[in-house]
């Protein structure tokens, strides 16, 4: 089936996100492709995208995140951890973007197509899995939803496909537990475990537990 890409863009990857568009047009379904990113980049972006302005997504900002991590390093493992969890918060209210599809996929902007993918199976989205399986991730998820579902395997794989009536079942559930400001807790709550929190984890074990179609 046709869906929606979403490619969530930093400054840094403005100087390739032609190719990566050009690669996800070569070999998926994707219709519309929307860049998320900072207003100030909109410029340098291909035309055939349609630019969303990341402030329209949330109100957390890397500033805030990064009052919330005071105390830890904010860069683990090289990564900026305050831009690291701004941009999996961005994948998470994706669902906001007006005109979207129910069907959808989410992905780093730095995330090429190499080769024919499929992301939907009969209209249920495929959950993909890797060998990148962090035991913290798992356990954070745990504390946010209350269930894990798989420990022997990881959903880091850079991108996922969405339903967006799914998406926005996940974050009511959030708002329900967490409440308006469910952002600030998944960091208080990440903190305990070394700061490790995945999103992909997090909507694989949602989707696979949720769902009444199964994912694939």
């Amino acid at each position: 089936i046709k869906f929606d890409l979403i490619l969530i863009c930093g400054p840094k990857d403005v100087d390739n996100i032609g190719a990566v568009c050009y690669s996800w047009k070569k070999h998926s379904n994707a219709a519309k492709i929307y860049v998320v990113s900072p207003r100030r980049i909109h410029h340098a972006l291909p035309n055939s995208v349609y630019p969303i302005d990341e402030r329209d997504l949330t109100s957390t900002n890397p500033l805030d995140i990064g009052n919330l991590i005071d105390g830890y390093d904010r860069s683990i493992l090289g990564k900026n951890m305050s831009n690291w969890f701004f941009q999996q918060f961005l994948k998470l209210n994706t669902h906001k973007i007006e005109g979207l599809s129910e069907y959808y996929v989410i992905s780093d902007a730095d995330h090429y197509l190499l080769k024919d993918q499929s992301f939907y199976c009969n209209n249920i989205p495929i959950v993909k899995y890797s060998d990148e399986n962090h035991f913290l991730y798992k356990i954070t998820t745990k504390q946010i939803l209350g269930f894990q579902m798989y420990y022997s395997i990881g959903f880091v794989c850079h991108h996922f496909s969405c339903l967006k009536s799914k998406n926005i079942d996940l974050v009511n559930d959030l708002q329900a537990n967490f409440g308006r400001h469910w952002e600030r807790e998944i960091i208080k709550l990440s903190k305990r475990n070394k700061l490790r929190f995945s999103e992909y984890d997090l909507l694989a074990n949602y989707y696979l537990k949720r769902s009444r179609n199964k994912p694939v």
